[in-house]
């Protein structure tokens, strides 16, 4: 069951890692153009 949990909890920080990244350059794209 604690294990289930800590999978759980990683694979939410590499998706809100990976959200995070890919607004981060959408962001540094759109003020190049700008």
């Amino acid at each position: 069951m604690r294990g289930i949990i800590t999978l759980f909890f990683s694979y939410v920080e590499v998706r809100w890692a990976i959200k995070g990244k890919v607004i981060y350059l959408s962001r540094s794209r759109t003020h190049r153009e700008s």
